[in-house]
């Protein structure tokens, strides 16, 4: 952290004596120290270069409508940022974060969830400017914070690892425990529509099917993403709702493929589908449907 205590220079050459003059250097705190004039070659102003804090640990909470808080943190310094992205933005957004921005990539300056933590004695301090980048090589991700503190000093730090907190959400196929059919409004001939969740209701969905004109229970085949409500395709009424994992809330989709395969009573169904935001989303499901089918 750079302090930046403007030198005043008070020289003041004391004449006590001819050899007992001293140069008197006065910051801008109201401390002060002498020298002994006859020790001192020459006086200049010379800029202190700013040093850059290592971070080791990350934490990231994500919450809803794009907003996630940001826990930077090595022995010196615990760093609390309040970060917002576009909602329609994968986990994480590369880019500039801007502190008191209101749009785009933004983190809040309220002090209630940015500030700074000095650890040695749990000193708070707000954040009145500054920006932090990130950015993503292979899932190595690269946290660099430039940062304007509410007493004036600044701070610099970087952060470069991988993010097992966020990751990117459904990277690995999470398996279904339940699948039951149910009914909509206005179902047509061979609408199927089903709802699925996990064993911990982390998350909970629905796909909304289009098989074969008669069909009135899934059928095998591969279904493709579509709204053209024709065989073997599953439409846009179809979502996810993400209670404990990120992305948190509704979201629906925009491409992706559904592999179904009927054995006796019993089905494998294996999901791959691409959030509207980019992010990709698994599921897979072995066991049987439940519930009332289609009409």
């Amino acid at each position: 952290m750079k302090h930046r205590k403007t030198l005043l220079l008070g020289l003041c050459l004391c004449a006590l004596g001819t050899q007992a003059q001293t140069v008197t250097v006065v910051l801008n705190d109201g401390t002060s120290t002498k020298w002994p004039a006859d020790q001192i070659k020459e006086i200049y102003f010379a800029t202190s270069e700013e040093s850059s804090e290592v971070f080791t640990d990350i934490h990231i909470e994500p919450y809803s409508n794009g907003n996630f808080v940001v826990e930077l943190k090595n022995d010196t310094y615990t760093v609390q940022l309040n970060t917002y992205r576009p909602s329609d933005m994968p986990y994480i957004a590369t880019g500039v974060y801007t502190v008191g921005a209101v749009e785009g990539l933004y983190i809040d300056a309220g002090i209630g969830y940015t500030f700074v933590t000095t650890n040695s004695d749990s000193t708070k301090t707000g954040i009145a400017g500054g920006t932090m980048t990130v950015s993503n090589e292979s899932q190595i991700y690269t946290f660099n914070i430039d940062l304007t503190l509410a007493d004036g000093n600044t701070l610099k730090g970087t952060y470069v690892g991988e993010i097992d907190a966020l990751g990117e959400p459904g990277n690995e196929a999470l398996e279904l425990t339940n699948i039951v059919y149910h009914e909509i409004r206005d179902m047509v001939d061979g609408e199927v529509y089903i709802k699925f969740n996990d064993a911990d209701w982390s998350i909970e969905g629905a796909i909304d099917f289009f098989c074969n004109p008669g069909d009135t229970t899934l059928a095998e085949g591969t279904y493709k993403f579509s709204d053209s409500n024709e065989p073997f395709t599953f439409s846009p009424k179809s979502y996810v709702d993400f209670y404990r994992i990120p992305p948190y809330g509704t979201n629906r989709f925009s491409d992706g493929t559904i592999v179904v395969e009927k054995v006796g009573e019993d089905y494998n169904i294996e999901m791959s589908l691409t959030l509207e935001n980019g992010t990709q989303a698994n599921y897979v499901y072995s066991g049987p449907i439940s519930g009332k089918s289609s009409k």
